[in-house]
């Protein structure tokens, strides 16, 4: 369960708290897969709508073949809260070209190109995250921009799409806000009042929160 908090004055606060954990966590997670060689025998350019229900939605995410749940549930809870946030950090250059507004690992503000191209399967599927009828949107951009920043600062060496293994949602935060005050507790810290508790805290103080589960198929309110 992750507990994060965005700020829509995002200049000014330095994100040196997390810096190292930052960069340790996201090395070898996502940013080889933007440019891995074998990669690029697959790309695929797409007519880029960015808000095909004319503003960010959470129907606009769907999660393809990316084991990255946690980064774009991040970006989901960003796009139902502060919808105005997500449009106000994407600029469409031309069809095919896009800048996003992110920040260095210092909290400096920086801009982050992409293009309309995205790998696909071997059925010429996005693997990327998209919205409906497998058609890439504004998450696309963002997952993309995500994976471009990673990339660009660690250096890594090449990724692979199937050795991929997330990325921390705290971890995500900072990219697009410049603020490092985000922060996680992992599972089987707290008991389920205590968690209770603090999320309840946190909402009141106009924090955003983000949980999931470690288990699959269970009930919920009895359904």
């Amino acid at each position: 369960n992750v507990i994060l908090k965005l700020y829509e004055g995002v200049g000014s606060t330095l994100i040196k708290v997390v810096k190292k954990g930052m960069l340790q966590t996201l090395r070898g997670k996502i940013g080889g897969l933007l440019v891995k060689p074998s990669l690029k025998e697959t790309m695929k350019s797409f007519d880029i709508n960015l808000y095909p229900h004319g503003k960010p939605v959470l129907a606009d995410v769907n999660q393809k073949s990316l084991n990255d749940c946690n980064a774009v549930s991040v970006l989901a809870n960003m796009a139902f809260l502060y919808p105005d946030f997500i449009r106000s950090i994407i600029h469409q250059e031309s069809p095919d070209s896009f800048r996003v507004d992110m920040f260095d690992p210092e909290g400096n503000p920086i801009v982050v190109c992409v293009n309309n191209k995205f790998p696909v399967n071997k059925n010429g599927y996005p693997v990327f995250c998209v919205g409906k009828d497998n058609q890439p949107n504004w998450i696309s951009i963002l997952e993309k921009a995500a994976m471009k920043w990673v990339y660009a600062y660690q250096h890594m060496n090449w990724g692979s799409c199937t050795g991929l293994n997330g990325c921390n949602s705290e971890m995500i935060t900072p990219l697009f806000t410049g603020d490092g005050r985000s922060f996680s507790i992992q599972p089987g810290r707290l008991s389920g009042e205590e968690l209770a508790r603090i999320i309840n805290t946190c909402l009141e103080h106009g924090m955003m929160v983000n949980g999931g589960f470690l288990e699959a198929d269970i009930p919920l309110d009895a359904h």
